[in-house]
């Protein structure tokens, strides 16, 4: 059963936390529509697609994506028009993402696993040269595939440059190095792109998967 609740997100009592990651550059709207006819109660004026501010934007996909059920669509869908209507946003283009994420291999494994965790806060704290750090992260989806441990950060783009791509593999690389000092060791990182359902393998060292 807490398999079960996993997977269907939205049952969970939690208040959504935004990556401080995100930034205007990460999230592109995309003008893919799918029509969302049910009636949620929400009573809101929706912008036009052309209005969308990229971070809110890519905010709205991280907030479905947390509460989405990866196994109903349909629920899914009322969700996230739940979730788009409380940022003013118009449902459809956000709803196109989350499908499309939704039916990429990458979350039809993660619906099969074992174990599920979204939106897992990550903190270590560490003395270097009479000094104390301490990183922070969030990590959108981590799960558990027999005994392999599969870290996995959402991205609304439809491309990424070589130069911010190599940004996006130092910050899903720390994260495993935070989840193996935490005694959960990654054998697998990737980067899903949203905008398209591909998924995007990131390098991992032994370090980060032993």
């Amino acid at each position: 059963e807490h398999r079960d609740a996993a997977i269907d997100g939205g049952h969970r009592n939690v208040t959504t936390l935004t990556p401080s990651r995100l930034s205007q550059h990460d999230h592109q709207g995309t003008q893919d529509a799918l029509h969302e006819t049910a009636d949620i109660g929400v009573d809101a004026v929706e912008p036009d697609d052309a209005t969308l501010n990229p971070l809110d934007f890519g905010t709205a996909v991280h907030e479905a994506l947390e509460s989405a059920n990866f196994g109903d669509l349909a629920v899914t869908r009322m969700r996230t028009t739940r979730i788009c209507r409380k940022h003013h946003l118009p449902p459809e283009p956000v709803c196109a993402q989350v499908e499309r994420a939704l039916q990429s291999e990458l979350i039809q494994r993660a619906a099969r696993a074992d174990v599920i965790h979204r939106e897992l806060p990550l903190t270590t704290i560490k003395q270097t040269g009479g000094q104390t750090i301490i990183t922070e992260g969030v990590a959108d989806l981590l799960f558990s595939d027999h005994g392999r441990w599969v870290l996995v950060d959402y991205k609304s783009d439809e491309t990424i440059p070589p130069e911010r791509l190599n940004t996006y593999h130092r910050q899903l690389q720390t994260y495993a190095s935070m989840l193996n000092d935490a005694g959960t060791p990654v054998q697998e990182a990737y980067i899903l792109l949203t905008a398209t359902g591909e998924s995007i393998a990131v390098p991992l060292s032994d370090e980060h998967a032993s």
